[in-house]
Protein backbone atom coordinates (compact mmCIF):
# COMPACT_ATOMS: atom_id res chain seq x y z
CA UNK A 1 0.00 0.00 0.00
CA UNK A 2 1.54 3.56 -1.04
CA UNK A 3 -1.05 5.94 0.36
CA UNK A 4 -0.25 9.36 0.56
CA UNK A 5 -0.46 11.69 3.58
CA UNK A 6 -4.01 12.90 4.49
CA UNK A 7 -4.19 14.20 7.87
CA UNK A 8 -8.22 13.60 8.18
CA UNK A 9 -8.13 10.57 6.05
CA UNK A 10 -6.60 7.22 8.62
CA UNK A 11 -4.31 5.00 6.84
CA UNK A 12 -5.32 2.30 8.86
CA UNK A 13 -8.79 0.85 8.85
CA UNK A 14 -9.55 1.28 12.24
CA UNK A 15 -8.18 3.20 15.59
CA UNK A 16 -4.97 1.34 17.09
CA UNK A 17 -7.52 1.67 20.32
CA UNK A 18 -9.70 -0.71 18.23
CA UNK A 19 -6.36 -2.83 17.41
CA UNK A 20 -5.86 -3.38 21.49
CA UNK A 21 -9.97 -4.19 22.09
CA UNK A 22 -9.73 -6.84 19.25
CA UNK A 23 -6.65 -8.35 20.53
CA UNK A 24 -8.77 -8.71 24.38
CA UNK A 25 -11.33 -9.84 22.71
CA UNK A 26 -9.43 -12.80 20.78
CA UNK A 27 -7.92 -13.70 23.75
CA UNK A 28 -11.01 -14.10 25.81
CA UNK A 29 -12.67 -15.95 22.67
CA UNK A 30 -9.07 -18.65 23.18
CA UNK A 31 -9.79 -18.82 26.52
CA UNK A 32 -13.80 -19.97 26.00
CA UNK A 33 -12.58 -22.36 23.43
CA UNK A 34 -9.87 -23.69 25.36
CA UNK A 35 -12.64 -24.10 28.61
CA UNK A 36 -15.33 -25.59 26.01
CA UNK A 37 -12.90 -28.03 24.92
CA UNK A 38 -11.70 -29.15 27.99
CA UNK A 39 -15.68 -29.75 28.82
CA UNK A 40 -16.23 -31.60 26.21
CA UNK A 41 -12.58 -33.58 26.55
CA UNK A 42 -13.92 -34.78 30.54
CA UNK A 43 -17.55 -36.16 29.26
CA UNK A 44 -15.66 -38.11 26.79
CA UNK A 45 -13.18 -39.66 28.41
CA UNK A 46 -16.18 -40.31 31.60
CA UNK A 47 -17.84 -42.11 28.79
CA UNK A 48 -14.98 -44.17 27.20
CA UNK A 49 -14.22 -45.37 30.98
CA UNK A 50 -17.85 -46.38 31.06
CA UNK A 51 -18.71 -44.35 34.16
CA UNK A 52 -22.26 -43.95 35.28
CA UNK A 53 -23.79 -41.37 37.25
CA UNK A 54 -24.52 -43.36 40.12
CA UNK A 55 -20.47 -43.81 39.93
CA UNK A 56 -18.81 -42.99 43.52
CA UNK A 57 -16.78 -39.93 42.07
CA UNK A 58 -13.07 -41.08 43.35
CA UNK A 59 -13.40 -44.26 41.15
CA UNK A 60 -13.79 -42.09 37.58
CA UNK A 61 -12.02 -39.00 38.32
CA UNK A 62 -8.38 -39.13 38.16
CA UNK A 63 -7.51 -36.17 40.70
CA UNK A 64 -6.12 -35.58 44.19
CA UNK A 65 -7.85 -32.24 44.85
CA UNK A 66 -9.25 -31.93 47.97
CA UNK A 67 -12.62 -31.07 47.33
CA UNK A 68 -13.05 -34.10 45.60
CA UNK A 69 -14.56 -35.63 48.31
CA UNK A 70 -17.10 -33.27 48.22
CA UNK A 71 -18.89 -35.36 45.16
CA UNK A 72 -19.79 -38.39 46.51
CA UNK A 73 -20.77 -39.28 42.69
CA UNK A 74 -19.68 -38.43 39.04
CA UNK A 75 -23.47 -36.95 38.82
CA UNK A 76 -22.20 -34.54 41.67
CA UNK A 77 -19.23 -34.03 40.35
CA UNK A 78 -20.91 -32.83 36.70
CA UNK A 79 -23.69 -30.81 38.55
CA UNK A 80 -20.78 -29.10 39.76
CA UNK A 81 -19.06 -28.54 36.91
CA UNK A 82 -22.49 -27.55 34.93
CA UNK A 83 -22.17 -24.36 37.84
CA UNK A 84 -18.81 -23.46 36.58
CA UNK A 85 -19.63 -23.82 33.01
CA UNK A 86 -22.46 -21.00 33.94
CA UNK A 87 -19.89 -19.46 36.29
CA UNK A 88 -17.67 -19.13 32.94
CA UNK A 89 -20.31 -17.22 30.89
CA UNK A 90 -21.48 -14.81 33.32
CA UNK A 91 -17.51 -13.82 33.47
CA UNK A 92 -17.45 -13.95 30.25
CA UNK A 93 -19.88 -10.61 30.08
CA UNK A 94 -18.15 -8.90 32.46
CA UNK A 95 -14.76 -9.57 30.90
CA UNK A 96 -16.57 -8.27 27.64
CA UNK A 97 -18.55 -5.17 29.04
CA UNK A 98 -14.81 -4.35 30.72
CA UNK A 99 -13.45 -4.33 27.20
CA UNK A 100 -15.53 -2.50 25.59
CA UNK A 101 -16.06 0.07 28.50
CA UNK A 102 -11.94 0.86 28.28
CA UNK A 103 -12.26 0.89 24.45
CA UNK A 104 -15.01 4.11 24.32
CA UNK A 105 -12.81 5.78 26.99
CA UNK A 106 -9.88 5.43 25.01
CA UNK A 107 -11.79 6.05 21.68
CA UNK A 108 -13.07 9.39 22.91
CA UNK A 109 -10.36 10.43 24.33
CA UNK A 110 -8.55 10.18 21.06
CA UNK A 111 -11.37 11.73 19.63
CA UNK A 112 -11.71 14.90 21.22
CA UNK A 113 -7.82 15.16 21.04
CA UNK A 114 -7.55 14.99 17.72
CA UNK A 115 -10.52 17.30 16.82
CA UNK A 116 -10.76 19.61 20.02
CA UNK A 117 -13.82 21.67 18.15
CA UNK A 118 -16.00 18.65 18.85
CA UNK A 119 -15.67 20.84 22.49
CA UNK A 120 -17.37 23.75 20.80
CA UNK A 121 -19.88 22.07 18.62
CA UNK A 122 -17.38 22.70 15.20
CA UNK A 123 -15.53 19.74 14.49
CA UNK A 124 -12.32 20.29 12.70
CA UNK A 125 -11.93 23.66 13.50
CA UNK A 126 -9.03 22.95 15.44
CA UNK A 127 -6.11 20.65 14.27
CA UNK A 128 -5.41 18.36 17.71
CA UNK A 129 -1.53 18.14 15.73
CA UNK A 130 -0.64 21.91 16.07
CA UNK A 131 -1.97 21.60 19.70
CA UNK A 132 0.12 18.53 20.40
CA UNK A 133 3.19 20.32 18.54
CA UNK A 134 2.57 23.92 19.80
CA UNK A 135 1.18 23.35 23.17
CA UNK A 136 -1.56 25.77 24.12
CA UNK A 137 -4.56 24.48 26.81
CA UNK A 138 -5.03 21.81 28.39
CA UNK A 139 -7.99 19.63 27.52
CA UNK A 140 -9.71 16.84 29.98
CA UNK A 141 -10.92 14.61 28.21
CA UNK A 142 -12.65 13.08 31.86
CA UNK A 143 -16.18 14.43 31.91
CA UNK A 144 -16.52 13.38 28.30
CA UNK A 145 -15.32 10.11 28.80
CA UNK A 146 -17.87 9.69 32.00
CA UNK A 147 -20.61 10.38 30.34
CA UNK A 148 -20.51 7.87 27.37
CA UNK A 149 -19.13 5.24 29.80
CA UNK A 150 -21.38 5.60 32.85
CA UNK A 151 -25.17 5.05 33.14
CA UNK A 152 -27.22 3.09 31.41
CA UNK A 153 -26.71 2.72 27.41
CA UNK A 154 -29.40 5.45 26.37
CA UNK A 155 -27.05 8.22 28.51
CA UNK A 156 -23.82 7.13 27.30
CA UNK A 157 -25.38 7.18 23.76
CA UNK A 158 -26.55 10.32 24.16
CA UNK A 159 -23.38 11.26 25.48
CA UNK A 160 -21.54 9.83 22.61
CA UNK A 161 -24.22 11.99 20.10
CA UNK A 162 -23.20 15.25 21.57
CA UNK A 163 -19.55 14.73 21.43
CA UNK A 164 -19.67 12.98 17.64
CA UNK A 165 -22.77 13.93 16.01
CA UNK A 166 -25.72 11.35 15.31
CA UNK A 167 -24.66 7.64 16.05
CA UNK A 168 -25.04 4.66 13.00
CA UNK A 169 -28.52 3.43 13.40
CA UNK A 170 -27.02 -0.45 14.08
CA UNK A 171 -25.76 1.11 17.45
CA UNK A 172 -29.14 2.26 18.64
CA UNK A 173 -30.70 -1.31 17.38
CA UNK A 174 -28.44 -2.82 20.08
CA UNK A 175 -29.79 -0.87 22.97
CA UNK A 176 -31.70 -3.42 24.32
CA UNK A 177 -28.69 -5.94 24.38
CA UNK A 178 -26.46 -3.32 25.57
CA UNK A 179 -28.69 -2.80 28.90
CA UNK A 180 -28.52 -6.52 29.43
CA UNK A 181 -24.40 -6.78 29.08
CA UNK A 182 -24.94 -3.69 31.29
CA UNK A 183 -27.03 -5.12 34.09
CA UNK A 184 -25.66 -8.84 33.86
CA UNK A 185 -22.25 -6.65 34.42
CA UNK A 186 -23.37 -5.29 37.49
CA UNK A 187 -25.06 -8.19 39.02
CA UNK A 188 -21.86 -10.24 38.76
CA UNK A 189 -19.42 -7.30 39.85
CA UNK A 190 -21.49 -6.15 42.74
CA UNK A 191 -23.46 -9.73 43.92
CA UNK A 192 -21.29 -12.70 42.26
CA UNK A 193 -24.46 -13.19 39.94
CA UNK A 194 -27.09 -13.02 42.87
CA UNK A 195 -29.74 -10.46 44.28
CA UNK A 196 -27.86 -7.90 46.10
CA UNK A 197 -30.76 -6.70 48.03
CA UNK A 198 -31.06 -9.95 49.31
CA UNK A 199 -27.67 -9.84 50.73
CA UNK A 200 -28.55 -6.62 53.26
CA UNK A 201 -31.22 -9.34 54.43
CA UNK A 202 -29.88 -9.94 57.71
CA UNK A 203 -31.95 -12.15 59.64
CA UNK A 204 -31.76 -14.66 55.80
CA UNK A 205 -30.30 -17.98 55.94
CA UNK A 206 -31.23 -18.67 52.49
CA UNK A 207 -28.46 -19.67 50.22
CA UNK A 208 -29.45 -18.10 46.71
CA UNK A 209 -28.47 -19.77 43.02
CA UNK A 210 -26.77 -17.23 40.93
CA UNK A 211 -28.49 -16.69 37.62
CA UNK A 212 -27.90 -19.07 34.65
CA UNK A 213 -26.73 -17.28 31.48
CA UNK A 214 -26.86 -19.85 28.35
CA UNK A 215 -24.00 -20.15 26.52
CA UNK A 216 -25.69 -18.68 23.35
CA UNK A 217 -26.80 -15.92 25.14
CA UNK A 218 -23.56 -15.27 26.59
CA UNK A 219 -21.71 -15.39 22.63
CA UNK A 220 -24.52 -13.06 21.88
CA UNK A 221 -23.61 -10.27 24.24
CA UNK A 222 -19.54 -10.38 23.13
CA UNK A 223 -20.82 -10.14 19.38
CA UNK A 224 -23.43 -7.14 20.27
CA UNK A 225 -19.66 -5.55 22.20
CA UNK A 226 -17.58 -6.48 18.71
CA UNK A 227 -20.42 -4.87 16.29
CA UNK A 228 -20.69 -2.08 18.57
CA UNK A 229 -17.15 -1.14 18.98
CA UNK A 230 -16.68 -1.77 14.89
CA UNK A 231 -18.69 0.66 13.83
CA UNK A 232 -18.37 3.18 17.00
CA UNK A 233 -14.72 3.20 15.43
CA UNK A 234 -15.12 3.31 11.83
CA UNK A 235 -17.60 6.80 12.73
CA UNK A 236 -14.62 8.70 14.96
CA UNK A 237 -11.81 7.48 12.64
CA UNK A 238 -12.82 8.70 9.48
CA UNK A 239 -14.79 11.70 11.07
CA UNK A 240 -13.11 12.86 13.90
CA UNK A 241 -9.25 10.88 14.13
CA UNK A 242 -7.77 10.43 10.35
CA UNK A 243 -3.76 9.70 11.22
CA UNK A 244 -3.74 11.47 14.32
CA UNK A 245 -2.61 8.26 16.03
CA UNK A 246 0.59 7.78 13.91
CA UNK A 247 1.03 11.70 14.49
CA UNK A 248 0.70 11.07 18.24
CA UNK A 249 3.39 8.19 17.55
CA UNK A 250 5.60 10.46 16.32
CA UNK A 251 6.04 13.21 18.54
CA UNK A 252 5.68 11.31 21.75
CA UNK A 253 8.46 8.64 20.26
CA UNK A 254 11.08 11.46 19.74
CA UNK A 255 11.93 10.24 16.47
CA UNK A 256 11.62 14.28 15.70
CA UNK A 257 15.38 15.69 14.73
CA UNK A 258 14.79 18.80 12.52
CA UNK A 259 18.60 18.28 11.53
CA UNK A 260 17.78 15.23 9.34
CA UNK A 261 16.09 15.69 6.10
CA UNK A 262 12.47 14.41 6.33
CA UNK A 263 13.26 11.15 4.30
CA UNK A 264 15.71 10.29 7.46
CA UNK A 265 13.35 10.67 9.95
CA UNK A 266 10.61 8.88 7.89
CA UNK A 267 13.18 6.24 8.10
CA UNK A 268 13.61 6.41 11.82
CA UNK A 269 9.60 6.43 12.14
CA UNK A 270 8.99 3.28 9.82
CA UNK A 271 11.55 1.43 11.93
CA UNK A 272 10.17 2.73 15.29
CA UNK A 273 6.57 2.10 14.26
CA UNK A 274 7.60 -1.70 12.96
CA UNK A 275 8.74 -2.12 16.56
CA UNK A 276 5.34 -1.71 17.94
CA UNK A 277 3.80 -4.36 16.00
CA UNK A 278 2.05 -1.37 13.76
CA UNK A 279 0.57 -1.44 10.16
CA UNK A 280 3.91 -0.49 7.92
CA UNK A 281 3.50 2.94 6.12
CA UNK A 282 5.11 3.48 3.30
CA UNK A 283 8.10 6.36 3.17
CA UNK A 284 6.44 8.44 0.95
CA UNK A 285 2.96 8.44 3.86
CA UNK A 286 5.73 8.91 6.58
CA UNK A 287 7.58 12.03 4.23
CA UNK A 288 3.94 13.43 3.77
CA UNK A 289 3.16 13.50 7.58
CA UNK A 290 6.54 14.76 8.58
CA UNK A 291 6.23 17.74 6.16
CA UNK A 292 2.64 18.42 7.44
CA UNK A 293 4.18 18.43 10.99
CA UNK A 294 6.84 21.00 9.96
CA UNK A 295 4.65 22.93 8.54
CA UNK A 296 1.85 23.21 11.09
Amino acid sequence: MNQGFDRWHPYDETTWSYQIFKRYDDQLGTIGTAHLNALKFSYKVLKEKGATWGDPAVSALETGERFLSSFKTVKDWSDSYNLFDNWVNLNTIVACAANLETYVAALVDLGIRSDPGLLFGAPRSIDGAKLLKNGGAKIDTDPHVTSCTKGDWSARIAGLERLFGPMDPKIKCHHSALEDLRNIRNRVGHAFGRDISNARNHGARAFHDMECLTKEKAHGLASVCRAVARELDRHVLYQHVGDFETIRFFASYHTDKPNLSAMKRAILLKTALGQTGAQLRSKSHLVGLIEYWDAI
